[in-house]
C-alpha cells in the first residue's frame, strides 16, 4: 500500500509547479527553500532570473543540469552567501571565467567539478583563492 504524501511534500510540488508566479518566498523557513530548491532542480525547472529566490540555500547541487552557465555562477557569487556546499558536476558549459566568481562565496567548504571538461588553469587558481 502507498502512503499518502506528506503535508510539505505537496506543497514543495504545489509551489514547484507553479514557480514562475513567484516573486518572493519570503516567511518560507530556509529547510523548505532547500526542499523546494532541490525540487526544482529536479524537474529542471529553476531557470536564471528565479536563482536569487533560493539564495537562502546551503546546499546547491546542480549535477549535469543543463542551464548551468557562467551567468548562473557570476549570480551566484553575488547572491548566494549561506552556500557551504557546491555541486557542479558535469555541467559542460562552465568555463574559467564562470569559475572566477565563485569567491564571493565566502562560506563555500565544498566544491565539486567532475566532468567540467571546459574548465583549465585560470579556474584552478579561482578555487585556490577561495576562503574556506
Amino acid at each position: 500500500r502507498q502512503r499518502p504524501p506528506t503535508l510539505t511534500a505537496c506543497c514543495i510540488r504545489c509551489i514547484s509547479d507553479n514557480f514562475t508566479y513567484f516573486r518572493s518566498l519570503e516567511g518560507l523557513p530556509n529547510e523548505l527553500v532547500q526542499q523546494l530548491f532541490v525540487e526544482l532542480v529536479h524537474k529542471r525547472l529553476l531557470h536564471l532570473e528565479q536563482l536569487p529566490l533560493v539564495s537562502s540555500i546551503a546546499d546547491a547541487s546542480f549535477p549535469h543540469y543543463p542551464m548551468m552557465s557562467n551567468e548562473w555562477l557570476q549570480l551566484m557569487g553575488r547572491t548566494f552567501h549561506n552556500v557551504t556546499r557546491l555541486d557542479l558536476s558535469y555541467c559542460i558549459d562552465i568555463t574559467d571565467q564562470g569559475i572566477h566568481a565563485l569567491p564571493g562565496l565566502t562560506s563555500l567548504t565544498m566544491l565539486k567539478l567532475d566532468g567540467c571538461l571546459r574548465l583549465g588553469d585560470a579556474a584552478m587558481q579561482s578555487v585556490g583563492e577561495l576562503q574556506n
